[in-house]
């Protein structure tokens, strides 16, 4: 399987995925293969009751973040498929374009993690 190059997000999913970015990553290393299919609506899917990470179907679900409700499923594609370098530079990216979010950003992994 192929890495995701292009991901779009909204502030609230980019939010839950820095917050959750080490979560994240040991799940990345923790595979075989390098690489995990990371849901960014996990905040609104992962575990209520503050039990921490849960996996639902081999997928990455994270925890509701407590500082606001849950997340409302969004339409369109939310889980992709990364591996370090593409997480690490997501997070890059997330961290220095944060006012871009707004109503969401689409970045280009490919284009703009190569070096």
């Amino acid at each position: 399987m192929v890495c995701d190059e292009i991901i779009t997000l909204n502030a609230d999913q980019a939010s839950c995925f820095t917050d959750n970015f080490d979560t994240v990553l040991k799940a990345i290393e923790a595979t075989p293969e390098g690489r995990f299919p990371v849901n960014m609506n996990g905040c609104a899917l992962g575990d209520r009751n503050g039990q921490g990470i849960a996996t639902r179907g081999g997928i990455l679900t994270m925890p509701d973040l407590p500082e606001r409700p849950a997340l409302a499923p969004e339409e369109g594609k939310s889980v992709y498929l990364l591996d370090r370098s593409g997480a690490e530079c997501l997070r890059n990216l997330l961290t220095a374009r944060a006012a871009e979010l707004d109503p969401s950003a689409t970045f280009d992994l490919y284009e703009l993690c190569a070096n």
